[in-house]
């Protein structure tokens, strides 16, 4: 997917895409060469902003990432606003902690698998398989308009957020 080989890329670069979500949030760490390191959902049992900032704080400690990505929904009317808190959250950690924080919205991420044919997310989903067949299993049905999206599409959603800085920062 990716468009080109950077030189100046860090060999021991980290990215943490978080992506949240109504149950909590996806996360995506991946290292220098594109390659998952860990990956998951944290759906935590009381929705407390302290309990998000415990999780965050520990996969900051235990990886050590360079680059923290976050969707950027500033400008969203459907986003609510504990998901816009949340962002903030972690977009202020991240800055006080020395890290690098890119913010991709909605319509870039949709922009950038656009190119391999991808317009909803179970389309997306596809595509990051693609790239990392391990998430196979994670995969979840495509869904019918009435049903509650997977909780597991947090996981392709903090994916497609790293795809997207993979692809335009190149």
């Amino acid at each position: 997917m990716m468009k080109n080989n950077n030189p100046k890329k860090n060999k021991s670069e980290v990215i943490l895409a978080i992506f949240p979500n109504a149950r909590g949030f996806g996360y995506a760490l991946i290292d220098a060469v594109e390659k998952p390191i860990d990956y998951g959902m944290v759906n935590p049992q009381e929705k407390k902003i302290s309990h998000f900032r415990e999780r965050f704080q520990f996969l900051v400690d235990v990886y050590r990432p360079q680059i923290v990505i976050l969707e950027d929904c500033e400008q969203s009317k459907t986003k609510s606003k504990r998901i816009k808190k949340l962002i903030a959250l972690f977009r202020r950690e991240a800055s006080d902690q020395g890290l690098i924080v890119c913010s991709y919205t909605r319509q870039q991420i949709r922009e950038v698998f656009l190119n391999f044919e991808a317009i909803t997310k179970y389309e997306i989903s596809k595509v990051i398989v693609r790239w990392i067949p391990e998430l196979k299993p994670f995969v979840p049905n495509k869904r019918k308009a009435w049903e509650a999206e997977a909780s597991q599409m947090g996981i392709f959603d903090a994916f497609s957020l790293a795809m997207t800085y993979y692809y335009e920062e190149g």
